[in-house]
């Protein structure tokens, strides 16, 4: 991942602290442009110390803003999913989802 980006993420207000060190794992595993990030929930959960199903809500947040797109996925309990990130929606994440509950480890 390009120090530019994951630069540009640590200087974000993003919050709970769960979804900002989910974000930046995301960006540890992108490339220079923040593409080809494949990983599992069963693997995130277990670097950040979080149940696999906090992940799954946080990853599903930010798919639902835009920030993360999937690009492909494989099928079984232990799904790799090939995602990469919209800076673009950089400015939805920071605002959060309005109403919605905030979620932490």
């Amino acid at each position: 991942m390009g120090l530019r980006l994951r630069h540009q993420l640590k200087q974000r207000q993003i919050r709970p602290r769960a979804r900002k060190a989910l974000v930046l794992e995301l960006a540890e595993r992108a490339d220079a442009h923040g593409e080809h990030i494949s990983t599992t929930i069963h693997e995130l959960a277990a670097v950040l110390g979080c149940a696999e199903r906090t992940v799954q809500r946080h990853l599903h947040f930010l798919l639902d803003i835009g920030f993360v797109e999937r690009t492909q996925t494989s099928c079984g309990r232990a799904a790799k999913t090939e995602m990469r990130i919209n800076m673009a929606a950089l400015t939805r994440l920071e605002r959060g989802a309005p109403g919605k509950k905030e979620i932490s480890c």
